[in-house]
């Protein structure tokens, strides 16, 4: 880069068909790497910063905007790992891809009904994703154990 300037003349970025912007920023201890195209004559593009990364399976852009929703929807339904709960949505449980908030007061049951879910959706061999903000993995896994639901499979 240049003083004032995207390049060390000032004139490359004039006569270039394409200009991409890397980045590197540290904030806070985290490092990201951002990528920006700035210009690319005779193209409609994306001007937004998206993150990259760079392993040894090479180069990665993460462009926001692509991750839009765009799969189709399903009629197909998965079993919540709570049989009663089951019986109340149809007797199907919940439709595959749904987004589930599971909303209480304090002592309700939210995460003893969210253990059985999550459970019940790695027995099928699938992926969960289960945020505590309250207790450590290892309390977590403790306090279940004591209700008969075993994260530890």
């Amino acid at each position: 880069m240049g003083e004032g300037a995207l390049t060390r003349h000032g004139i490359e970025e004039y006569v270039s068909d394409c200009l991409i912007l890397l980045d590197h920023r540290v904030i806070d201890e985290i490092s990201t790497r951002r990528l920006r195209i700035l210009k690319y004559r005779g193209s409609l593009h994306g001007t937004n910063e998206v993150p990259f990364l760079i392993d040894v399976e090479g180069v990665s852009v993460l462009p926001i905007e692509s991750l839009g929703l765009r799969h189709p929807g399903t009629k197909k339904r998965v079993s919540s790992g709570v049989p009663e709960l089951d019986a109340m949505l149809d007797r199907k449980g919940f439709t595959r891809g749904s987004s589930v908030l599971i909303s209480g007061t304090a002592g309700t049951g939210k995460t003893s009904l969210t253990a059985a879910l999550a459970i019940e959706t790695c027995r099928r061999g699938e992926r969960y994703l289960l945020m505590s903000f309250e207790e450590s993995p290892g309390q977590l896994t403790q306090n279940m154990l004591s209700t008969g639901l075993d994260f530890r499979p």
